[in-house]
């Protein structure tokens, strides 16, 4: 658990790190620490089989909770493991709730772009093809203008 939460650690503040670069609108930043991310993630991966087989060989099953872990181990044990099981739960929602954070202004980023793309549309769309929100509009199954230059 320990290793567990020192992997999650790094990961808080590669989240942190996403987060600032999608403020700052920095996309190679955003792709490194997507890239990051999904190394972490397969840290993370490794370190859960670890701990569910060891809690597996504790408890005979690996969905046990840390209460039928502790149970199961010598006095001397249970508080420390207790505690970092504790540091794991706090690291885990801080995670979370950066991660609700990150996907709302990703959320915002991704609709502002949208908006810039319809804005563009509209303005170069001289024959009118684009309607209000940037997209082709069909009139009521009638043609659609369009125009190809030939002479150039």
């Amino acid at each position: 658990m320990v290793d567990l939460t020192a992997v999650h650690g790094e990961l808080f503040e590669l989240v942190l790190e996403h987060r600032r670069a999608i403020s700052l609108g920095d996309a190679a930043a955003i792709q490194e620490c997507l890239s990051r991310q999904g190394i972490l993630g397969m840290r993370i991966a490794d370190l859960e089989r670890a701990r569910r087989q060891a809690v597996s060989q504790i408890c005979g099953r690996s969905d046990a909770t840390i209460s039928d872990v502790t149970a199961k181990l010598p006095e001397h044990l249970r508080a420390a493991v207790s505690t970092a099981a504790a540091r794991l739960k706090a690291i885990l929602t801080l995670i979370q709730r950066e991660n609700n954070v990150v996907r709302a202004a990703t959320h915002t980023l991704i609709a502002h772009i949208d908006g810039l793309m319809q804005q563009v549309a509209r303005a170069l769309s001289h024959a009118g093809t684009y309607g209000r929100k940037g997209r082709i509009e069909a009139s009521a199954g009638g043609p659609i203008p369009c125009g190809l230059d030939m002479t150039h």
